[in-house]
């Protein structure tokens, strides 16, 4: 117990040391305002993190709103070491290289960092982790309930994010393995708590007809693009599918995504020091010897894992790895069992030798100190500042454009915080000069245009006159 209440205290302290003040960038500030308004955010729409976000955005009123979703991140990642400590004591039956594992785990760069603000990818390690867990209780104990737990964990998994489902042929192979009750009423009651789990995505539709103040497919609008009715069913396969994001998927060719991948290795090395890079194979040849039941679980986590993101052309695919350092992490259990029994067998001295497992805890340690500077963000405010900035200095009815990044916490500022509610908040098309074009032709005193850095292409027609310090210009035309 006392083990437990360390991986889960310990980082708990230390992301609250950390954690964003406000609103912050990428996904952040969208979820935030997804969560808050009880609007729609983008594919698949993660309406179980919404719901959970918009109860605890309700229900714990510190901080501005941004903070509190940047603090339910954090428990998010708290909760997730405590319970890959927990599956690690169950694969090692060791106390400390578990706890040291689920620490080194915790305060691994890209880790922490997504536990100091709003995103998906938190709550999506903390059920996987519960998952495993599940799943060893039902090797060990067989009882229906763990099998039942599981199933509706995994429902709710796929309610938070889709794919989930690229560690369904895993969960499949590992349950057909394990010893198996004869009772048919099991496994046919099974799927029935998966659906359960599922059945928070009737939130898209429904809310949808409400009229939500948010809903990010409404909002990406720009010639050409008509934005699906969630209320139908195509226009809910649509989002749910991901089918704005499909040509990111594979999106690279052989040679980028061999480059991908070798920096992948670099990100998983420097995650856990190097060390644990070694000990995380060591603790793979050792399943080989003795667990290969539970090696092809975590093979089958692991290595889908790698493979789609790594060709996911998107932004924060850093972020959406972390599914596989959690894995790498319980390997790094494991494979620190095996070597704490050599290095003890070095010394004579009993009391040297019972010390051994301990060392693993140098890890957690050093990675704390190495990161700490480069992953706090506690005086993070410039993302905030830079909207208010523009806010306070656009003139009233003014258009605003820009891409998703810097769009989104101007949204959050406006739909949350109600700032400049006369703003026309619009999207920029990469590449789409056309449509900017088209806008800056309808710019004039009553509804002036400000856009996000220097578009060289409209300075034959117009000035950009800079407008604070964050990268915004006004549209003026030339005379």
């Amino acid at each position: 117990m006392a083990a437990a209440g360390i991986a889960l205290g310990l980082p708990l302290g230390v992301y609250l040391l950390t954690l964003a003040p406000t609103v912050y960038s990428l996904d952040a500030p969208e979820l935030t305002t997804a969560a808050y308004t009880l609007g729609i955010a983008h594919a698949p729409g993660y309406p179980l993190y919404t719901l959970l976000g918009w109860l605890f955005s309700h229900g714990v009123p510190v901080g501005d709103v941004a903070f509190r979703l940047n603090l339910l991140s954090a428990l998010f990642g708290a909760g997730t070491t405590v319970l890959v400590y927990l599956v690690a004591r169950r694969l090692t039956g060791q106390t400390l290289p578990s706890l040291g594992a689920a620490l080194m785990l915790a305060f691994s760069y890209w880790f922490w960092l997504n536990s100091l603000a709003a995103e998906v990818y938190g709550l999506d390690t903390l059920l996987l982790a519960a998952m495993l867990l599940l799943l060893l209780e039902w090797r060990d104990r067989q009882q229906p309930t763990a099998l039942f737990a599981f199933a509706l964990l995994f429902g709710l998994s796929l309610a938070n994010r889709t794919t989930s489902l690229l560690f369904l042929p895993a969960f499949g192979l590992y349950l057909w393995l394990s010893p198996r009750t004869r009772s048919a009423r099991v496994w046919l009651a099974a799927p029935i708590f998966v659906v359960l789990g599922l059945l928070f995505y009737l939130y898209i539709p429904l809310n949808y007809r409400t009229g939500p103040d948010y809903v990010w497919s409404t909002l990406m609008q720009w010639p050409g693009h008509a934005p699906p009715d969630l209320a139908t069913p195509g226009g809910f396969w649509h989002l749910v599918s991901g089918a704005d994001f499909r040509p990111f998927v594979f999106g690279f060719g052989p040679a980028e995504s061999m480059k991908n991948l070798a920096q992948y290795g670099g990100w998983l090395t420097s995650s856990f020091l190097g060390v644990g890079l070694v000990l995380g194979l060591v603790g793979i040849w050792r399943q080989m010897q003795t667990d290969r039941r539970e090696l092809l679980l975590l093979l089958g986590i692991f290595l889908p894992s790698v493979i789609f993101y790594t060709n996911y052309n998107v932004v924060d695919r850093e972020f959406m790895m972390t599914p596989s350092y959690l894995v790498w992490a319980l390997w790094i259990a494991v494979g620190w069992t095996e070597v704490s029994e050599d290095v003890a067998s070095l010394f004579q001295d009993w009391r040297v030798r019972s010390m051994a497992p301990a060392l693993i805890l140098v890890l957690p340690l050093a990675a704390l100190l190495v990161n700490y500077p480069l992953v706090d963000l506690s005086g993070e405010r410039e993302i905030r500042e830079t909207g208010e900035e523009l806010f306070a200095q656009a003139e009233p009815n003014a258009r605003i454009m820009s891409w998703w990044i810097d769009m989104a916490p101007l949204i959050y500022l406006q739909k949350v915080e109600k700032m400049r509610p006369d703003a026309q908040l619009m999207f920029n098309v990469p590449g789409d000069r056309g449509y900017v074009l088209t806008v800056a032709q309808m710019t004039g005193a009553n509804r002036p245009l400000y856009v996000h850095r220097d578009l060289e292409f409209l300075r034959d027609r117009y000035d950009l006159v800079p407008v604070g310090e964050g990268g915004w210009f006004r549209v003026v035309p030339k005379e």
